[in-house]
């Protein structure tokens, strides 16, 4: 039995600007000037063995609640109103999972999983700095929902030398705090919350394999394909200049961007790799590792990203990888 607690209090606050369209002015467009959070949560988790099964079950429970304090709308020497908003989470589940081996070729893995989630005391108001007069006050209800997702894999050793595997699987995910009701602004670009946002939901699966093709050298490779329902997403909705709701006054050469749900994301992909040992020595060996991902293009990822790190294993070795990123468009 595995027992964990933690709890965190964390503070935070930011300043923003914007620009003409020359670029040579800068004017302050927000001031966060307190952003608090605080969380606390635990997990326990129970594991056994039992002839060829190994099993896992647990729970984990995690509270967090936040809020952003702030000034805005510059009028030139000063900003003239105050906005604070936020609100709090609740989440609690409980899981199992076995892994079943009936040969020394096959294993087969099963998890289930039951989430129950909670918003509450969602709030956002806006008021008049100088007089204190509020402008905006409004209090969102409070939500909840139960959760079950699955996962179900498979590993098969055909050979020494090489191993099949699939899978197949399910999840969710609460928008954060700061989606459901901390606004921000970068530059001219307003990003606004959005209280109404729905949970995320995906499905998808997987296959691959493994092939040892000699001593130091190995190669993967994975198809996959996910199904992203309500993804959140930062829509535009509006260019600058001119004023809109949420969001107001947007300044020439910016945009205006709620977070919205986006009804699917579906992302299909190969994912392959190639792991080489330099060196068979006692001693740990470097390796070299290259390998490229195929997945949709959704906006904020690029099409194309290809990495290289090198680093020290060991006294005696150096570890290097490689990657590019490629997407086949929307």
């Amino acid at each position: 039995m595995q027992l964990s607690l933690y709890a965190q209090d964390r503070k935070y606050r930011s300043t923003f600007s914007s620009i003409n369209e020359t670029r040579a002015v800068e004017t302050p467009a927000l001031n966060q000037f307190d952003v608090p959070a605080t969380a606390a949560g635990g997990s326990t988790v129970w594991s056994m063995t039992a002839g060829k099964h190994e099993m896992t079950a647990g729970s984990d429970v995690r509270w967090v609640e936040g809020e952003t304090n702030e000034a805005y709308l510059w009028n030139g020497t000063e900003f003239t109103r105050l906005r604070n908003a936020g609100g709090g989470q609740l989440f609690a589940g409980i899981f199992g999972e076995d892994d079943w081996s009936p040969n020394d070729y096959l294993t087969i893995i099963g998890g289930l999983r039951y989430d129950h989630w909670e918003l509450f005391n969602g709030f956002r108001k806006a008021s008049d700095r100088a007089t204190g007069a509020v402008t905006l006050d409004s209090q969102f209800p409070d939500r909840s929902g139960d959760e079950i997702n699955a996962r179900i894999g498979a590993r098969a050793r055909l050979k020494n030398e090489v191993t099949l595997r699939g899978a197949f699987y399910s999840g969710f995910r609460v928008p954060t705090l700061n989606e459901l009701y901390r606004p921000f602004r970068v530059g001219n670009d307003v990003t606004e919350a959005n209280a109404e946002l729905r949970p995320e939901h995906s499905l998808g699966g997987e296959a691959g394999i493994d092939w040892q093709a000699t001593a130091s050298l190995r190669l993967s490779g994975t198809l996959f394909l996910n199904y992203l329902h309500d993804a959140v997403g930062n829509i535009t909705i509006g260019q600058g200049p001119g004023t809109f709701s949420p969001g107001g006054f947007i300044p020439a050469g910016g945009v205006l961007r709620p977070r919205q749900n986006i009804d699917l994301v579906v992302a299909p992909g190969l994912s392959a790799s190639a792991s080489w040992q330099l060196c068979l020595a006692p001693c740990r060996s470097p390796e070299v590792i290259s390998s490229l991902i195929q997945r949709l293009n959704v906006p904020p990822i690029p099409c194309w990203k290809e990495s290289f790190s090198l680093k020290p294993r060991s006294m005696c070795s150096l570890a290097g990888s490689s990657g590019r990123l490629t997407s086949n468009g929307p």
